[in-house]
């Protein structure tokens, strides 16, 4: 792991789930603030992608591939930190959430690079990648919520500052299962159904996405929380060339979460 995320779980003693799950017990009126660190992310099998000895592998915290030109990419370093903060008045919430932190290495391919002039291949780069959303929910009781999403992911390329970014709206639900005392199941689901991608500020093309966030909340007492989870986002991009890419982010998490009644 390296030194920026140890710099944070020093500080942080775990992260927090979804933006959206992080609401004030008990109170009509309040706010909660939290941190968030991700991990690397797990391996897997991938048919698509075999190794020379016949292995096959599929995992990093950032991994996907390049349609048109056939090749698979999966980033050997990167993780994040996020930061978020929400405010509840009675049933409805809204909150802002910004995720960064490391570049994500590719050692070998790396996502391709579209313009409305072509497609460029890249391979051992970094890529640096932030997320912002803005949600707006409602509680439909205490243990599920509906939300919207105003989603933008922007990456640049350390190589030569090729910018890109996703921006589309998005609409899921949130569901909490108490288990026993204090620990409880969460999950979250969210889907991108049209968004816009722009390469160095010009529209190149559509995209659409889908994330799955599952995992166990523990409430110390009603301000103080701990979470551990698992998060898995899923994006296809269409560009006006004809090209297509997939990309996948799955990482566990650990968090903290803050909260207090504003009443």
């Amino acid at each position: 792991m390296s030194n920026l995320c140890n710099s944070w779980l020093i500080i942080i003693i775990s992260l927090i789930s979804q933006l959206h799950l992080n609401t004030v017990v008990a109170s009509e009126n309040g706010l909660s603030f939290s941190l968030k660190v991700f991990g690397e992310g797990y391996k897997g099998y991938n048919s698509e992608d075999e190794g020379e000895d016949g292995s096959s592998s599929f995992g990093g915290a950032w991994s996907g591939k390049n349609e048109t030109s056939g090749t698979g990419f999966e980033s050997a370093e990167g993780q994040q930190v996020a930061f978020s903060g929400v405010y509840q008045y009675g049933d409805y919430y809204t909150g802002l959430n910004v995720q960064l932190g490391e570049s994500y290495r590719f050692e070998k391919n790396a996502p391709d690079q579209v313009t409305q002039a072509g497609t460029t291949e890249v391979s051992n780069d970094k890529i640096t990648r932030t997320e912002l959303d803005i949600i707006f929910g409602y509680y439909l009781n205490e243990y599920v919520s509906l939300f919207f999403d105003i989603k933008r992911i922007s990456n640049t390329w350390t190589s030569n500052h090729y910018h890109q970014e996703f921006t589309g709206l998005g609409f899921g639900v949130t569901a909490l299962w108490p288990i026993i005392n204090s620990l409880t199941l969460y999950g979250s689901t969210g889907f991108i159904l049209s968004g816009e991608i722009k390469a160095n500020d010009q529209k190149v093309g559509k995209g659409q996405g889908a994330a799955l966030d599952i995992g166990l909340m523990y409430a110390i007492n009603p301000r103080h929380r701990l979470m551990l989870g698992h998060k898995d986002s899923y994006y296809i991009y269409k560009f006006d060339t004809g090209d297509e890419q997939t990309h996948r982010m799955n990482a566990l998490y650990l968090g903290y979460s803050y909260a207090f009644s504003l009443d």
